[in-house]
């Protein structure tokens, strides 16, 4: 009886045993498992750095290519406007004016463009387009007080020229110039267009495809 007793006893230990053996064996392979999920995820997360960055690599390509054509357009561009002639100028004035790029000066409002120098064509297109004009000066007073917000020795160009009968009219009505004071040296009539020349406190004229700084004034006419 005692050795069947023994035996039950040697048997369950067994079995204890082998279910230890096998439940590590379980663990065992969940760890290995789990090696192989990480290993997995790192090699997919790696796969996927990889995509992301060749990915932006092209773009970046794509965009400085995109850049580069545009910058060759815009050189081809400016180099026509610099060389062509102005029949096709925009001349159309605009319904609204800007009035917070006006300043009062004297008893009328006026834009000192001092940033950008244009032809005299461009800078009429340019103060249009503001809604207002290129300013005619009425007097001696008023193209003073002008000239004194500017910085020394700018030239700017005014809405006066005689590209017509040779007679200096303004654009916006075709009368002929309610101001006129030339420096020393300046004769009417051997150039087109009229600017003021801070220097001299006087009117100078000259070619009208030279570039200058130019002033608008906010109405349309004098």
């Amino acid at each position: 009886m005692f050795k069947y007793f023994l035996y039950i006893i040697v048997g369950w230990d067994l079995i204890k045993t082998l279910s230890a053996q096998t439940e590590l064996k379980r663990l065992n392979q969940l760890g290995e498992n789990q090696q192989k999920w990480f290993e997995y995820d790192a090699q997919k997360e790696t796969e996927t750095q990889g995509i992301i960055e060749a990915a932006k690599k092209s773009l970046e390509d794509q965009v400085k290519a995109i850049h580069d054509k545009l910058e060759t357009k815009l050189t081809a561009i400016y180099s026509f406007l610099e060389h062509s002639q102005f029949a096709d100028v925009d001349y159309t004035r605009s319904k609204y004016t800007h009035p917070d790029l006006f300043q009062t000066i004297g008893i009328r409002r006026f834009y000192l463009e001092m940033g950008y120098r244009q032809n005299w064509h461009d800078a009429l297109s340019a103060c249009r387009r503001m809604g207002g004009n290129l300013a005619t000066i009425k007097n001696e007073a008023e193209m003073l007080a002008l000239l004194s917000k500017a910085k020394r020795r700018h030239e700017f160009w005014v809405d006066i020229n005689n590209m017509g009968d040779g007679v200096y009219r303004t654009t916006f009505d075709g009368k002929p110039a309610p101001y006129l004071r030339w420096g020393k040296g300046y004769k009417p009539g051997s150039q087109d267009c009229v600017s003021l020349n801070e220097d001299t406190k006087r009117m100078h004229n000259s070619q009208c495809t030279r570039t200058h700084f130019f002033i608008c004034q906010e109405e349309p006419g004098v």
